[in-house]
C-alpha cells in the first residue's frame, strides 16, 4: 500500500494545482499566464500518472503511459517557459514561433506512440521487460531497437533544452526587471522576485530529472525508500511551483496598462536624438536638459517623490510632455534610473526625518518618506546608505 502510494504523490500534487488554476481561470477574467500555469500542471500530471504507472508495474496499459510520458517530459520545461513569457509579455507579444520548443515533445511522442502501434505483443513485451526495467538494448531486433533509439535520443534531447531554455527564461525576467526599474518607483509588488524563486526551484527540478534519468527509474524499483526521497522532492517543488504561481497578485495587463519605454523600440521617426544635423542635435540636446532640470525642480520643490506609486507617465503628465522624452532626460541628462532616482530623493528625505525626530517609529517614517511597504523602506535605506535605518539613527547619536 505505501509504496503504491510513494509514486502517485507528485502527481497528486500537480492534480490539485491544475483543478484550483481551472477555478481561477473560469472565475476571473482572462489571464494568459495562469492559463499557461494551468497547461504546465495539466502536463506534469500526465507526466506523473505515466511515472505512478511505471513504478506500480501497469504494463497492460504500457503504450499509452509510456506514450504520455515520454510527451509530457519533453514538454514540460518548454511549457514553463511559456509561463514565464506569459507573465512577461502582452498576449498581444506573442508569436507563433516561440512555441517552436515544444514541438520536439509533440514528434518524439507521435514517434513513440507509432513504434507501438507497429510492433506486435512479443516486440512489446520484450521492449518492456529488456529496456524500460532491464535498461538494456537489444540492437538486433527491428522495431524493438528502434524503439530504445528513440528512446535514447529523446533522452539527450531533454537534457540539451534544459539550459537554453533557463538562459532564455533569465534573460526575460531581467530585462522584464529592467523595464520596471524605467517606469516605476516602487517596483517590490511587481518584480518577478517570486518567478526568480520558481526558477531556481526549477533548476533544481531539472538537474534531479536529468540525473535521475541518466541514471535510469529501474534503479528506483528495488526499494521503497530510494524511491520515496525523489517523490518527496518533486512533490515539494511542484507544490512550490503551484503555491507561488496561484498567489501572484498582478497580471502583466495590470503593471504594463501604459507602455514602458525602451530606446531600442524607437523608430527613426520617433527618435527626439536622431542626429540629423550638428545644430539639430544642439536643439535636442538643450531640449533634454532644460526638461531634466523641470523634473529637478518638480521633484524638490513640489516633492512629488512622496507619492507612494509615482510613474514615470504620472511625471510626464504633469510636467505635460511625452513619457519618452522624460526616460530619454532620465537616462541621457540625469544619467540615471527613474526608481533610482525616486528612491534616492525618498532615502535622503527619510535620512533627514530620522535626525530631526529620532523618536519616530520607523514604519512611520517609512510612511512619510512614500513608501507603501516597510521591507522596500528598509531594502532601499541600506542600499543607498549602506547602513539600515537603525544603524543610521546610532550613528546620528554617536
Amino acid at each position: 500500500m505505501f509504496y503504491t502510494i510513494v509514486p502517485v504523490l507528485p502527481m497528486l500534487v500537480c492534480l490539485f494545482w491544475s483543478v484550483v488554476l481551472f477555478f481561477e481561470i473560469i472565475s476571473r477574467r482572462r489571464d494568459h499566464a495562469r492559463i499557461w500555469l494551468f497547461v504546465f500542471m495539466c502536463a506534469a500530471t500526465l507526466l506523473y500518472l505515466g511515472h505512478a504507472a511505471y513504478f506500480n508495474h501497469c504494463k497492460n496499459g504500457i503504450i499509452i503511459y509510456d506514450t504520455i510520458y515520454v510527451t509530457c517530459n519533453l514538454a514540460v520545461f518548454p511549457l514553463y517557459y511559456e509561463y514565464v513569457r506569459a507573465l512577461t509579455e502582452t498576449s498581444r507579444s506573442f508569436t507563433q514561433r516561440h512555441h517552436l520548443w515544444l514541438l520536439p515533445a509533440l514528434l518524439g511522442g507521435i514517434t513513440v506512440g507509432l513504434l507501438y502501434l507497429l510492433m506486435s505483443d512479443s516486440q512489446i513485451w520484450m521492449f518492456v521487460d529488456t529496456y524500460l526495467y532491464g535498461n538494456q538494448t537489444v540492437w538486433n531486433s527491428g522495431l524493438v531497437t528502434c524503439q530504445s533509439v528513440v528512446h535514447h535520443i529523446l533522452k539527450i534531447w531533454f537534457a540539451l533544452q534544459i539550459i537554453p531554455i533557463l538562459v532564455i527564461e533569465l534573460r526575460i525576467i531581467r530585462r522584464f526587471n529592467r523595464q520596471l526599474d524605467l517606469f516605476y518607483s516602487d517596483t517590490e509588488q511587481r518584480s518577478l522576485a517570486s518567478v526568480a524563486v520558481l526558477l531556481r526551484l526549477l533548476v533544481l527540478t531539472s538537474v534531479i530529472s536529468l540525473g535521475f534519468s541518466i541514471l535510469g527509474r529501474y534503479r528506483f524499483l528495488e526499494s521503497t525508500w530510494t524511491l520515496m526521497i525523489p517523490s518527496l522532492l518533486f512533490s515539494a517543488l511542484l507544490f512550490a511551483i503551484g503555491y507561488l504561481g496561484t498567489h501572484r497578485s498582478f497580471t502583466i495587463d495590470d503593471i504594463l496598462s501604459a507602455e514602458i519605454p525602451e530606446e531600442s523600440d524607437m523608430t527613426e521617426e520617433e527618435s527626439p536624438m536622431e542626429e540629423t544635423s550638428a545644430e539639430q542635435n544642439t536643439k535636442d540636446t538643450e531640449k533634454f536638459e532644460e526638461l531634466a532640470l523641470r523634473i529637478t525642480t518638480l521633484m524638490k520643490e513640489n516633492k512629488v517623490f512622496l507619492q507612494p506609486d509615482l510613474n514615470l507617465m504620472d511625471l510626464a503628465q504633469m510636467l505635460n510632455t511625452n513619457q519618452k522624452y522624460v526616460y530619454i532626460a532620465f537616462s541621457k541628462v540625469l544619467d540615471t534610473k527613474f526608481s533610482e532616482y525616486v528612491n534616492r530623493l525618498r532615502i535622503d528625505y527619510a535620512s533627514h526625518i530620522l535626525q530631526e525626530n529620532p523618536s519616530l517609529k520607523l514604519n512611520e517614517v517609512a510612511q512619510m518618506s512614500g513608501y507603501s511597504s516597510s521591507a522596500t523602506f528598509y531594502r532601499n535605506f541600506k542600499q543607498f546608505l549602506g547602513c539600515s535605518p537603525k544603524e543610521f539613527l546610532e550613528k546620528s547619536k554617536a
